[in-house]
């Protein structure tokens, strides 16, 4: 559609010993009973009840990454306070759920440990965690290979330790059955038991200077280890991702996803053609056993370029050139709507449109994408069905919607809210993707303030 022409990182510091402890069925408890060894294990409280115990009635919810190299000019993050998980081990360690006021990169998510050391020092860490898999369900041996699997890095410590490297290790421990469950101790009575992953993170060997010979730490036994300055395991239970929680960018993380879609290279890709003449092209395609692929589109000396449809194709992206609008055309929503019509019925809920384009100065990449939302019932079906259209080719009506979108961009400059009032009340939901191309925000039309609204993907 042509337009006018006047246009850590925080290093890890210290000795960190975080195990991830996972048990059976019995996880949805709230064990507040203790061990035979005096320990009270694994429990789920109230945030009230946290700070009463950690003995900070007054326990903020924000938290920033100050003091770090990660650090930012407000705070970072707020705590979820629906659910708090604590655990002793060595210490009695408290772990929450931290909803970061960015948006983070894939499926990221952060986690807050707070614990007493042996001075009676509250220490506080932030644990980034970056799943490689799905986690598909809450079950032992699906939590177990998702966190197995992620990259795990503490971001920030508010105890100022020695640089360290990282040391992983996989260990099973035994793990009493009678009552609620702890490991199993010397003096543990209880005779029924049974074997649990526990994943340890441990930064090489201890707080402090180590000394120049200084054992290699202990992966097996983590406890045996220098406890000196510091001493012993910090163990916790991460709070995960919910696998019901709303999501209002429905499928859209996918496309930036190492294990789906991958469209990163590929936007970089077309973002490097913007200033030649027609536009360029990727086909997305998802076949029957899962995997995904995105071949180049040939390109065109035209400002139009035609998806491929059929049972694997679920989506396409494509450029706007420089000298025409940086917003969806009416006829990239038509296109998107027919690879719907076309595509196998379980690709349906990954079909998207992506758009790569410049702003009007030419210096800023921009990146959208549209997909069809089932927040409403009235669909461009019903559209196209209007009384006024009766008789209509589809093709007619799509060049008519063209050009109301055409004359809204020529007398108003704000592309995503002409769109987005174009589209109001129908089932296209529009999104931008951050400059990093990790992650999305959903736009939204407010016709009270008659401004377009952010909220940021999950």
């Amino acid at each position: 559609m042509k337009k006018q022409p006047n246009r850590f990182i925080f290093s890890f510091l210290g000795l960190l010993l975080i195990g991830i402890t996972f048990v059976s069925c019995e996880a949805e408890k709230d064990f507040v009973q203790e061990s035979d060894g005096g320990k009270q294990m694994r429990r789920v409280i109230s945030f009230q009840q946290f700070k009463n115990e950690i003995g900070q009635p007054r326990f903020g919810t924000g938290m920033s990454l100050s003091l770090s190299a990660n650090a930012r000019n407000m705070e970072d993050f707020d705590i979820d306070t629906t659910q708090v998980k604590s655990l002793q081990n060595n210490y009695l360690v408290y772990s929450m759920k931290l909803d970061p006021k960015f948006v983070p990169e894939d499926s990221k998510f952060y986690n807050l440990f707070v614990y007493k050391d042996n001075t009676d020092e509250i220490v506080k860490q932030i644990i980034e965690i970056m799943p490689q898999t799905e986690l598909t369900d809450q079950q032992t041996e699906g939590i177990y290979n998702y966190l197995n699997t992620a990259n795990k890095e503490v971001i920030y410590s508010s105890k100022t330790m020695y640089q360290s490297p990282i040391c992983v290790g996989v260990v099973m421990v035994d793990v009493c059955t009678c009552g609620p469950e702890h490991p199993r101790e010397a003096n543990c009575n209880c005779q029924t038991f049974h074997a649990v992953a526990q994943i340890q993170i441990m930064a090489c060997p201890s707080y402090g200077s180590p000394p120049p010979d200084a054992p290699e730490p202990n992966i097996e036994n983590p406890d045996q280890n220098n406890q000196e300055g510091g001493g012993g395991s910090v163990s916790g239970e991460p709070v995960l991702p919910s696998l019901d929680g709303p999501n209002p960018c429905g499928n859209m993380r996918n496309l930036f996803s190492p294990l789906k879609s991958n469209i990163k290279s590929k936007i970089q890709t077309l973002q490097a053609t913007l200033n030649q003449s027609g536009e360029n092209g990727v086909y997305l395609r998802k076949f029957q056993n899962g995997s995904y692929s995105s071949p180049q589109a040939p390109p065109t000396i035209l400002n139009s370029i035609n998806p491929q449809i059929g049972s694997t194709f679920y989506g396409f992206m494509h450029t706007h050139p420089f000298n025409t609008y940086p917003m969806f055309s009416w006829s990239d929503v038509m296109s998107m709507h027919q690879i719907a019509q076309y595509t196998d019925p379980n690709n349906i809920q990954e079909v998207a449109s992506i758009l790569v384009c410049k702003d009007d100065t030419g210096f800023i990449n921009l990146t959208y994408a549209i997909s069809f939302s089932s927040e409403t019932a009235n669909t461009i079906d019903n559209l196209y069905g209007q009384e006024e259209f009766l008789g209509c080719e589809p093709n007619k009506v799509t060049q008519i919607y063209d050009d109301m979108l055409k004359e809204r961009y020529d007398n108003d400059p704000s592309y995503e809210r002409d769109f987005l009032r174009q589209t109001y009340g129908f089932n296209i939901s529009l999104y931008k993707a951050n400059a990093t191309l990790t992650g999305w925000n959903k736009l939204i039309y407010d016709p009270v303030s008659n401004l377009v609204k952010t909220i940021p993907c999950n």
